[in-house]
C-alpha cells in the first residue's frame, strides 16, 4: 500500500521535469515534394533541420517542415548515424522527396514550430544602431521556386522518416 503512495508523486515528478506526455503521437501523413529553402543554422549538424518544402500537386503550396529524431531540446541525447539528413537534401533542389511527417504533437514539437527564424543586423544604408529583421533561411542550389510565403505563414510539421520520391 505505501508503494503506490510514492510512486505516483514520483511519476508525476517525472513527467513535470521533462518528460513527454503519455498520448500516443498523431498517425503520419505522407507529402511529397522539394525542399526549397533550409536553415543553415537550425542545429550542429545534418541531423537536426528546419526547411520549406513547395509539395507537389495542382496547387502550389509550402509547408515547414522539422526534423530532430532525438528531440529539440539543448538536452536531447546526440544523433545516430542513421538518423543523418542526406546531404542532397539541401544541396539539390531538383530532388523530389517523400516525407512522412506529423502535427505537432507535445510541448517541445508546438515550441519549435512556433519559434521564428530571423537574423537581426544593422541596415547599412542607414545610419546608428537599428536593427532589421532578416530571414535565415537560405534556397537551395537549384531550387526552381523563388518566391516563398513568409515563413510565419506557413503550416509547420514534423518530419518522421524520408525517401526520395522516385524509390
Amino acid at each position: 500500500m505505501r508503494m503506490r503512495v510514492y510512486i505516483i508523486p514520483l511519476l508525476l515528478s517525472a513527467l513535470a521535469v521533462g518528460g513527454r506526455p503519455c498520448e500516443a503521437a498523431p498517425p503520419p501523413v505522407h507529402v511529397r515534394g522539394q525542399v526549397v529553402l533550409y536553415d543553415p543554422l537550425a542545429g550542429p549538424g545534418p541531423y537536426i533541420a528546419d526547411f520549406i518544402v513547395k509539395l507537389r500537386g495542382e496547387n502550389v503550396r509550402f509547408v515547414r517542415l522539422l526534423y530532430a529524431p532525438e528531440g529539440f531540446g539543448f538536452d536531447a541525447p546526440g544523433p545516430q548515424q542513421n538518423h543523418m539528413l542526406p546531404e542532397s537534401m539541401f544541396s539539390n533542389g531538383k530532388v523530389v522527396w517523400r516525407f512522412a511527417v506529423h502535427s505537432p504533437a507535445d510541448r517541445e514539437e508546438q515550441a519549435a514550430c512556433k519559434e521564428r527564424k530571423v537574423l537581426l543586423s544593422r541596415d547599412p544604408s542607414q545610419p546608428g544602431p537599428p536593427v532589421v529583421p532578416k530571414e535565415v533561411y537560405r534556397p537551395v542550389p537549384g531550387a526552381s521556386e523563388k518566391r516563398v510565403p513568409p515563413t510565419t505563414s506557413l503550416e509547420c510539421f514534423v518530419v518522421e522518416s524520408w525517401e526520395e520520391a522516385s524509390r
